[in-house]
């Protein structure tokens, strides 16, 4: 039996507009050899790879460090890596699950359900700003941007505080470009993909312009994707998945970056970037449960996948992540002799998840039992300060680094059921107030280091009544208030130019998925304060290992 061919047709157009200079860099010489310009080419990337790797946003400091003077197991995803994953597809963990130790295979969907770094639930940022909700972990927060804005990837491994809630398996930063090169530049990018099966076809066209001349510099990218629904080996519709897929989906991605440097010597620099992104199901198909053979219920004698079949289900409205976020940066070089860095955010993130006939759903006021199809949708919205200052040979001791600050955050959340318009998870309102401090002192080829963050958060949930399926219960509204100091110490010894030896100690600060709970109360008498599984979750990580860093 022959099966079906796969194929992928895939296209990018680059256009690079003024200066035309800028087309120099790639051009090889006259009479030059393929062979010349491939070895050429490669040690363009080598040195590419070489710059991006010496300096990376630290967990324990969050400010620049070389690699080998962080104590720690990190991988720094680069462009040229990006652009690889790219080409193959447009799902922005794929790239993690090919270059990230200790990251689980990918889902390839609109949910990252199952995605985990060393077994937990890392945090996901945005050039720096969190991605989702801890409050109601909706495990939306892998799919936010075009990852062709993405300059790089930086995963920082294990528990850390460094960034308040949320990265027990560790952090995971996505880095927006940077203009580097003077003048402006123009990228234009299409692609077509098909596999050859009916609806399976999908596109992508986009746009970004880049600009810098003398001290400001500007980014401005759009794009939008069109995909098509998958196919597996066998010629078979791949079964949507109940969270949400990336199949038979529409996304849009707006995103504007500028800034400019000014002051004596250039030493202060004022930034504001925004981003919209937008994925959104086009309904076009439905799920087709499968069967895992005669022990199943309903039995099956030969095991099958899911599927998905041509349909809607009536009513429902398209699954989405509708993500916006605003920041202003402000940075000085030589503020008292130190450098300070202040970022004021603000976040909007919106997830509706996909029709169910689940029994938790149910209400007779609207519809008979079992036949209410309904679906829930997430709403998150956060802003915050992030201030730091760093001073560098303290007290006049070379390689003696201070770096501290302190960060102030609010993150309010709920889960509403979006064709009934019912409340399920109520309003958690998180107000946090972290002061810091981190110590690192460079003797010759070890590095030693040590700090400790302050949490000193407050939960507040107003009073309110449970779904039909809980009882209607009402819940009596309270506050729960969770201070922890979180410590780290590190040391790392560089052995040569390639070798590397490091122990550490971290701890990580999370909670617990507090919308679950607070839903799933169903006893009269019950109030916010008195609910035990709302405690926080402290994570102690102890890791001794090496780093190589070579071609």
């Amino acid at each position: 039996m022959i099966k079906p061919l796969t194929a992928a047709i895939s296209s990018i157009l680059l256009f690079s507009a003024i200066p035309a200079g800028a087309h120099a860099q790639d051009a090889a010489p006259a009479g030059a050899t393929a062979t010349t310009q491939d070895a050429a080419r490669q040690d363009a990337r080598k040195k590419d790879k070489a710059v991006e790797l010496g300096q990376v946003i630290v967990t324990g400091t969050r400010t620049p460090k070389a690699v080998d003077e962080i104590p720690g197991a990190i991988t720094v995803i680069s462009k040229e890596e990006i652009q690889h994953t790219l080409l193959v597809t447009e799902d922005a963990t794929a790239v993690l699950a090919r270059s990230v130790p200790g990251y689980a295979e990918s889902s390839q969907a609109m949910s990252n359900t199952g995605e985990t770094l060393r077994g937990r639930i890392p945090l996901r940022l945005f050039d720096g700003i969190p991605q989702g909700s801890p409050l109601r972990e909706g495990t939306r927060n892998g799919t936010f941007t075009d990852m062709g804005i993405i300059g790089r990837v930086e995963v920082i491994n294990g528990p850390s505080a460094s960034e308040g809630i949320g990265a027990a398996g560790g952090i995971i930063n996505y880095i927006s470009k940077v203009p580097t090169k003077q003048g402006t530049e123009t990228t234009v990018t299409t692609r077509y993909q098909t596999q050859g099966k009916g609806g399976s076809e999908g596109w992508k066209t986009g746009v970004t312009f880049a600009a810098k001349q003398d001290a400001y510099d500007l980014l401005m990218a759009a794009s939008y994707i069109d995909r098509g629904i998958s196919y597996d080996g066998n010629g078979r519709r791949i079964g949507m998945n109940t969270s949400g897929s990336l199949a038979d989906s529409t996304s849009r991605n707006l995103f504007l970056k500028g800034g400019f440097n000014f002051g004596e010597g250039s030493t202060q620099r004022l930034q504001a970037t925004y981003s919209r992104f937008k994925i959104e199901g086009k309904g076009n198909y439905v799920q087709v449960l499968g069967c895992r053979g005669p022990d199943d219920d309903p039995p099956c004698d030969v095991p099958r996948t899911n599927t998905s079949e041509k349909g809607h289900i009536y009513g429902s409205k398209d699954a989405f992540n509708d993500f916006k976020q605003y920041s202003l940066e402000y940075s000085h070089s030589d503020f008292f002799g130190g450098s300070l860095d202040i970022n004021v955010y603000k976040a909007d993130q919106a997830m509706r998840y996909l029709p169910e006939l689940d029994p938790a759903k149910q209400d007779p006021l609207f519809a008979p039992l079992g036949t209410l199809w309904e679906q829930s949708e997430i709403d998150s919205h956060k802003k915050g300060i992030r201030t730091s200052w760093t001073r560098s040979d303290l007290f006049n001791v070379t390689g003696l680094e201070l770096h501290t600050g302190i960060d102030f955050g609010r993150d309010q959340a709920q889960q509403r059921l979006a064709l009934t318009n019912r409340l399920w998870v109520p309003p958690m309102n998180y107000k946090s107030t972290a002061p810091y401090a981190q110590l690192s002192w460079d003797i010759g080829p070890v590095t030693l280091s040590g700090g400790m963050r302050r949490e000193d958060d407050k939960l507040t949930v107003n009073s309110y009544t449970s779904t039909y399926y809980n009882n209607r219960v009402f819940v009596q509204g309270g506050g729960v208030k969770y201070t922890e100091n979180l410590k780290n110490l590190g040391a790392i010894w560089r052995i040569g130019n390639e070798w590397s030896v490091f122990a550490a100690y971290s701890e990580g600060f999370t909670l617990p998925n507090i919308g679950i709970p607070l839903r799933n109360i169903n006893v009269p008498g019950q109030s916010v304060d008195r609910i035990s599984d709302l405690d926080a979750i402290i994570y102690k990580n102890n890791e001794i290992g090496f780093n190589w860093r070579g071609e």
